[in-house]
C-alpha cells in the first residue's frame, strides 16, 4: 500500500511538472540558488520525471522482494552478478552523458567539463583519499552511537541485506569491481549531472533514498552524510575527486570485512 501511494504521488508530481509552467517555476524558486534548475528547460523537466520514476521503481522492487529480509534472501540464493553490476553502471554513465547533451548541444570536451570530470590532479587524489577515509570514520562513529541506543538484534535485522550484499562480494577483486563501478557511475550521474541542476541538498536526499534498499533504517542518515561530503568535493574540486572518495569509502569497508573474515576463518 505504501509503495502504491508513493507511486501515485510521484505520478501526480510528474504530471504537474510536465503540464504546468507555474509549478515548475515554484520548483525553481524552492531549489533557489542551491542549483540551476531552469523551468523552461525540457531536459530539466525530463530529469525530474526520471528521478521520481527511478525512486518509485527502487521502492517497488524492495517491496516486491519481501522487504529487507526478502532482499537478503534473494542475494543469498542468487548472488549478485558482476555483469549486471557493470551494466547498471554503464546505464548510469550513459544517462549522465546524454542528459547533459553529449554530441547534441555540447562537444565531448564541454561535456566532460559540465560533468566535472578531468584527469586526476594531485589535489583530486589527496582530497579524494582523505575525504574517503573521513567518511569511513564518520560511518564507524555514527554506527557506534546507534549501537548504544538500539538492541543488537534490531541492528542485525536492519543490516541483513547490506551484509548479504557484502558477502556476495567476498573477495578483493570483486570488492574492487563493486567499489570502482559504484564510485564511477554514481558520482558521474548524481554529483556530475544532477547536482549542478538540483543543488547539493536535494541531490543528497535523492541519493540517500535511492540507497534505501541497502539500509532502510537510520543508517540512511549515514548515506545522506556521505552524499553531502561527496557533493562538497564536487563543488570545491571536481567529480573526479568525488569518484576517488566514493571508491575509497566503499573499498575500505569491503576490504576490512574480507580481511577480518579471512583472519577469523569465516
Amino acid at each position: 500500500l505504501g509503495s502504491f501511494v508513493l507511486s501515485m504521488v510521484a505520478t501526480w508530481f510528474c504530471f504537474r511538472t510536465v503540464a504546468s509552467l507555474p509549478w515548475r517555476e515554484r520548483l525553481a524558486r524552492w531549489i533557489g540558488a542551491r542549483g540551476h534548475y531552469n523551468p523552461q528547460s525540457s531536459v530539466h523537466t525530463a530529469a525530474v520525471v526520471l528521478v521520481l520514476t527511478l525512486l518509485s521503481i527502487m521502492v517497488g522492487q524492495l517491496v516486491l522482494s519481501g522487504g529487507l529480509s526478502g532482499l537478503a534472501q534473494n542475494v543469498e540464493v542468487e548472488g549478485v552478478s558482476a555483469g549486471a553490476l557493470v551494466f547498471q553502471g554503464v546505464l548510469m554513465v550513459t544517462a549522465a552523458f546524454l542528459g547533459v547533451g553529449l554530441l547534441i548541444r555540447r562537444t565531448p570536451a564541454a561535456t566532460f567539463e559540465r560533468l566535472g570530470l578531468r584527469w586526476p590532479t594531485p589535489q583530486d587524489i589527496g582530497w579524494g583519499v582523505g575525504v574517503g577515509f573521513l567518511l569511513y570514520l564518520a560511518l564507524i562513529l555514527m554506527a557506534s552511537l546507534w549501537a548504544l541506543v538500539v538492541p543488537v538484534e534490531q541492528i542485525a535485522e536492519q543490516n541483513i541485506a547490506a551484509e548479504q550484499i557484502a558477502q556476495a562480494f567476498g573477495t578483493l577483486p570483486l570488492a574492487l569491481l563493486l567499489s570502482a563501478t559504484a564510485g564511477i557511475s554514481e558520482e558521474i550521474l548524481f554529483r556530475g549531472a544532477l547536482q549542478p541542476v538540483f543543488g547539493l541538498a536535494v541531490t543528497s536526499i535523492f541519493f540517500a533514498l535511492v540507497h534505501m534498499q541497502y539500509a532502510l533504517t537510520p543508517a540512511t542518515i549515514i548515506i545522506f552524510v556521505v552524499a553531502l561530503g561527496l557533493g562538497w568535493l564536487r563543488q570545491r574540486h571536481s567529480t573526479t575527486a568525488a569518484i576517488i572518495a566514493h571508491f575509497v569509502y566503499n573499498f575500505v569497508q569491503l576490504a576490512f570485512a574480507i580481511l577480518l573474515a579471512g583472519a577469523l576463518g569465516g
